[in-house]
């Protein structure tokens, strides 16, 4: 038998029985969702029930992850002969669930991204992105909408994990991972060693819908605030692809969800329009169960058409963990695969070509970027038992009613938090005097 995940309630006096089975999604732009199913364990409502902080750790042939959320809701089956439980598990971005009608004045997508996530108390991964903002309400979206919104209008992915929210280019996490992506390699059945990849499955087309987006040639109108003159851009420089072979879009589209209200909008919503659109070719695969196949991250597929092996970017990952026997147990992590082309791979943005991964993963030095291995991490505020009548219950931070205020009532947690703060890790050069730097020269310093 190998334990690949154990589940615990932190606050929860419950003695814990193993995990019969479990399926863990994670995908752009949602939060991360699981659900366990326990045989014979029947655990009291006040010990686990919606709100309960959860936390579960996954571990692969070659990684070891630990997620940070809380019980969605939990699903007995009662029936006699049939004693399980079914808990389902919501990330910790689950509070980000909460909505707001705040509003930002003369602000980037990045700086609103940045407050919400210091408002929450997460742990934040947030790129630049140029365009500002004049006015933007939040108009009663919940935090997590919010920050999709903006992602999407800047071309950006936005993914949840643990209390930390990364929003960032597109291909920002491929640029920096591809030189140590994994290799999942598909082989035949008798070969002795074995695979990491159990079954690749692409669609090709150039004109398949894929999450709402079309790759096209999109124009973005509407009518000047000022000047009164209608508006239509349509990006002209065509975003450059990973590999080599590719074809141009066949068709044009005219976005309707957009009306611009003047020039500068116009340009920056085409181009994210192209970034939306970015992954047009996809593929469905089955590899080894690893907890470091989650969204964004590049995989290399090797032992395939050559026209489709090289390199893919994970957007969304089912981990499974199914039950082969009474105490077996298989890993498996089903992953939905995109790229903007085929063939063999071209420089990125760095310059540099990569055309296969190193087969032994290799610390990258950046320079003025902070240099550690550590993770970021996700702690828990605690509850306790309240012996007084004036302290709130309940899960959230809700503002339209008063939450109520009963003694002697366990409260539940408050929330899982990230004391990590910034995560791009950007340091400062300090600039020494020429005196100091012509000293150091002269002994071979520098």
């Amino acid at each position: 038998m190998y334990n690949f995940v154990s589940v615990e309630f932190p606050n929860a006096d419950e003695e814990l029985v193993q995990v019969l089975e479990m399926n863990f999604w994670q995908s752009r732009y949602k939060h991360d969702f699981a659900t366990f199913k326990f045989r014979d364990w029947n655990p009291a409502y006040n010990n686990v029930r919606p709100g309960t902080p959860m936390r579960f750790t996954l571990q692969g042939d070659n990684n070891v992850e630990t997620f940070s959320g809380y019980v969605h809701h939990i699903k007995p089956n009662l029936t006699p002969g049939k004693n399980y439980v079914e808990v389902h598990f919501i990330g910790a971005s689950y509070y980000l669930k909460q909505t707001s009608q705040t509003t930002y004045k003369n602000r980037t997508a990045s700086e609103i991204v940045i407050e919400i996530a210091k408002r929450n108390n997460f742990a934040y991964r947030v790129a630049p992105h140029p365009r500002v903002y004049p006015q933007i309400s939040q108009a009663g979206l919940t935090d997590m909408e919010m920050i999709n919104k903006l992602a999407k209008q800047c071309g950006y992915s936005a993914r949840f994990k643990n209390a930390e929210i990364h929003f960032q280019p597109m291909l920002k996490v491929y640029e920096e991972g591809r030189e140590n992506a994994q290799i999942l390699t598909l082989r035949d059945a008798d070969d002795p060693a074995g695979s990491t990849l159990y079954s690749f499955n692409p669609l090709i087309g150039e004109s398949l819908e894929h999450d709402g987006e079309y790759k096209s040639a999109t124009a973005v109108s509407g009518v000047d605030a000022y000047t009164g003159k209608v508006i239509q851009v349509t990006n002209q420089l065509r975003p450059k692809t990973t590999k080599t072979r590719s074809e141009p879009e066949f068709f044009d589209r005219f976005s309707s969800a957009t009306v611009a209200n003047d020039y500068s909008v116009a340009k920056s919503e085409s181009e994210s329009s192209d970034q939306r659109n970015r992954f047009p070719y996809r593929a469905k695969a089955e590899a080894l169960g690893d907890p470091g196949l989650h969204p964004d991250v590049p995989v290399f597929i090797d032992g395939v058409n050559e026209d489709y092996s090289g390199f893919w970017v994970i957007l969304e990952a089912e981990h499974k963990l199914t039950s082969t026997g009474y105490t077996q147990f298989m890993y498996t992590t089903e992953l939905t695969l995109g790229t903007d082309s085929l063939g063999s791979a071209v420089a990125g943005a760095d310059n540099k070509v990569v055309r296969v991964p190193n087969s032994r993963a290799k610390r990258k030095i950046i320079p003025n970027v902070r240099q550690t291995n550590k993770k970021p991490k996700t702690t828990l505020k605690t509850g306790s038992l309240s012996p007084t009548k004036n302290a709130q219950v309940g899960f959230g931070n809700i503002k339209n009613r008063t939450k109520p205020k009963t003694a002697n009532q366990v409260i539940i947690a408050k929330k899982w938090v990230s004391p990590s703060g910034n995560l791009t890790n950007i340091t400062k050069t300090k600039t020494r005097p020429q005196t100091v730097v012509k000293k150091l020269r002269s002994k071979g310093v520098l």
